[in-house]
């Protein structure tokens, strides 16, 4: 435990030796010994230079969902079908719509509350109309009465009757009461 501690410290380390002395940073990436921290030096390292080379050297010592994961997160490149879970693999396909606007990506994601939360942020990205497409088109009713509220208050339009529906179809009462007592309290009903 105490050697990934100081691994992952290393890699941390990586990125600020990088600033300086991008071969030096390179040889203590290569020095490290957990597989995370070195695919986490790596990145920090293309991050800072933006050279293939090393983003291939962290795709190439990924061992875990996890790893494939911060990849993906950190790089935006699509190695979404070497994720074995179906949760951190959707979470790479939210990070990679969130990134493009794809909507090719968002279908993929299985999980619904993961879709809507990425459309909702994708939503606050986009401009008119197409954040009120985006908005409309969320699965989960929580996060489409958020991003129509947010919609109404930025463009200065009218959605109550929208926001309305969105949260009488909220399952969960608790949330509803929450967010209808919420947008109450700041007259956005």
């Amino acid at each position: 435990m105490e050697k990934k501690l100081e691994d992952n410290l290393l890699a941390e380390e990586v990125k600020k030796i990088a600033e300086k002395d991008l071969e030096l940073a390179e040889k203590l990436a290569e020095s490290i010994q957990d597989p995370e921290a070195k695919v986490m030096a790596f990145l920090n390292l293309y991050m800072i230079s933006k050279k293939q080379d090393f983003l291939d050297k962290a795709i190439k010592n990924a061992r875990s969902d996890s790893d494939y994961l911060r990849i993906v997160e950190i790089t935006g490149l699509d190695l979404s079908e070497s994720i074995k879970d179906p949760y951190k693999r959707d979470l790479a396909y939210a990070s990679l719509f969130e990134r493009t606007c794809d909507f090719n990506y968002s279908e993929k994601i299985q999980d619904r509350k993961i879709a809507s939360a990425s459309m909702k942020r994708v939503s606050e990205k986009l401009g008119p109309p197409e954040n009120l497409k985006v908005a409309r088109r969320i699965p989960d009713a929580y996060y489409r009465c958020l991003a129509l509220v947010e919609i109404s208050e930025k463009e200065k339009i009218d959605l109550r009757a929208e926001i309305l529906d969105s949260l009488n179809a909220i399952e969960n009462i608790w949330l509803r009461k929450w967010l209808e007592a919420r947008l109450k309290a700041n007259s956005k009903l």
